[in-house]
Protein backbone atom coordinates (compact mmCIF):
# COMPACT_ATOMS: atom_id res chain seq x y z
CA UNK A 1 0.00 0.00 0.00
CA UNK A 2 2.89 2.35 0.64
CA UNK A 3 3.85 2.55 -3.05
CA UNK A 4 0.23 2.96 -4.11
CA UNK A 5 -0.32 5.78 -1.62
CA UNK A 6 2.74 7.60 -2.93
CA UNK A 7 1.56 7.24 -6.53
CA UNK A 8 -1.96 8.44 -5.76
CA UNK A 9 -0.62 11.43 -3.84
CA UNK A 10 1.74 12.18 -6.71
CA UNK A 11 -1.18 12.32 -9.15
CA UNK A 12 -2.82 14.92 -6.95
CA UNK A 13 0.34 17.01 -6.91
CA UNK A 14 1.06 16.79 -10.64
CA UNK A 15 -2.51 16.98 -11.98
CA UNK A 16 -4.54 18.70 -9.23
CA UNK A 17 -7.58 19.55 -11.37
CA UNK A 18 -8.06 16.17 -13.04
CA UNK A 19 -10.70 13.58 -12.21
CA UNK A 20 -7.88 11.18 -11.39
CA UNK A 21 -6.61 13.51 -8.67
CA UNK A 22 -10.01 13.42 -7.00
CA UNK A 23 -10.12 9.63 -7.18
CA UNK A 24 -6.53 9.50 -6.02
CA UNK A 25 -7.45 11.31 -2.81
CA UNK A 26 -9.95 8.60 -1.98
CA UNK A 27 -7.60 5.79 -2.93
CA UNK A 28 -4.69 7.25 -0.93
CA UNK A 29 -6.96 7.45 2.12
CA UNK A 30 -8.07 3.86 1.51
CA UNK A 31 -4.42 2.81 1.37
CA UNK A 32 -3.78 4.48 4.72
CA UNK A 33 -6.87 2.73 6.09
CA UNK A 34 -5.66 -0.68 4.90
CA UNK A 35 -2.25 -0.07 6.45
CA UNK A 36 -3.88 0.72 9.78
CA UNK A 37 -2.79 4.36 9.67
CA UNK A 38 -6.22 5.63 10.61
CA UNK A 39 -5.15 9.15 11.56
CA UNK A 40 -3.71 9.76 8.08
CA UNK A 41 -6.77 8.19 6.46
CA UNK A 42 -9.14 10.37 8.47
CA UNK A 43 -7.14 13.49 7.66
CA UNK A 44 -7.27 12.72 3.94
CA UNK A 45 -10.95 11.86 4.02
CA UNK A 46 -11.90 15.00 5.92
CA UNK A 47 -9.90 17.06 3.45
CA UNK A 48 -11.77 15.36 0.60
CA UNK A 49 -15.14 16.09 2.24
CA UNK A 50 -14.18 19.72 2.72
CA UNK A 51 -13.12 20.11 -0.93
CA UNK A 52 -15.82 17.95 -2.57
CA UNK A 53 -18.93 17.79 -0.34
CA UNK A 54 -21.30 16.98 -3.23
CA UNK A 55 -19.07 14.42 -4.98
CA UNK A 56 -20.86 11.23 -6.10
CA UNK A 57 -18.49 9.18 -3.90
CA UNK A 58 -19.12 11.31 -0.78
CA UNK A 59 -21.21 8.58 0.86
CA UNK A 60 -18.35 6.11 0.48
CA UNK A 61 -15.91 8.66 1.92
CA UNK A 62 -18.14 9.10 4.99
CA UNK A 63 -18.39 5.31 5.32
CA UNK A 64 -14.62 4.90 5.11
CA UNK A 65 -14.11 7.64 7.70
CA UNK A 66 -16.54 5.86 10.03
CA UNK A 67 -14.62 2.60 9.54
CA UNK A 68 -11.43 4.39 10.63
CA UNK A 69 -13.04 5.30 13.92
Amino acid sequence: YKDAIEKFEDIERTQPFSDWATRGQIMAAYGHYRQGDYDAAIAGLERFIKLHPAHPQAAYVFYLRAMCY
